[in-house]
């Protein structure tokens, strides 16, 4: 069964969003408490903590419906989990070894886990656009690298690719920027002097 819902038609129909997904439960006839069980079995809701019982979403349940969406989307392209595992390699090995902050103690690792960056990858596809080829986004990891190699503000891989902003939301990809220069003629710098042993 396939569903495509756009929230603008929900208002031409008299209908909020939590009205839609009422009807299309009993449209269905679904099984609600059966469905509830199941999804706290599952780990994707729960009610621990919440003093009054009600259910709220964990991270592996908001993932999981993102997953959903972005699956759903033809727009995304549909690469094999394989594929994508491939290109997220080929990215964390521009960037360098070690930490962002290595004193007091050492976080923020610049490659990031190949978990992370193949989820950052297939949501920026998404948010971004599905015009931004494999090659262009390795070339654009190298021109950023280098760039920007020995610098304050130099992003780690995932937030490279994209970031939410904590202020308003909006998110931003200095990956898709970065490619955008690149289509524009923007000519590379060279490489910062031995930047992978600054950096490691």
């Amino acid at each position: 069964m396939n569903w495509l819902l756009k929230t603008e038609t929900f208002l031409k129909n008299n209908l909020t969003a939590d009205e839609v997904l009422c009807l299309i439960s009993l449209l269905t006839k679904s099984d609600i408490e059966g469905a509830k069980k199941s999804l706290v079995d599952k780990g994707f809701i729960t009610q621990d903590g919440d003093l009054f019982g009600s259910y709220r979403i964990t991270r592996a349940g908001a993932d999981a419906m993102n997953n959903i969406i972005i699956d759903s989307d033809d727009k995304v392209p549909k690469v094999t989990d394989k594929d994508l595992e491939v290109l997220a390699g080929e990215m964390r090995a521009i960037y360098p070894k070690g930490y962002q902050q290595e004193y007091p103690v050492k976080m923020y690792p610049w490659r990031c886990s190949i978990g992370e960056v193949k989820d950052r990858l297939r949501k920026f596809w998404f948010k971004f656009g599905s015009e931004y080829t494999n090659e262009e986004i390795l070339e654009a990891t190298k021109r950023y690298v280098e760039r920007m190699s020995g610098q304050r503000f130099m992003q780690t891989l995932k937030y490279f690719i994209w970031k939410k902003s904590d202020t308003d939301g909006a998110y931003a990809s200095a990956l898709a920027n970065e490619i955008d220069a690149m289509r524009e003629g923007e000519e590379e710098t060279k490489p910062a002097s031995d930047w992978q042993n600054k950096m490691v």
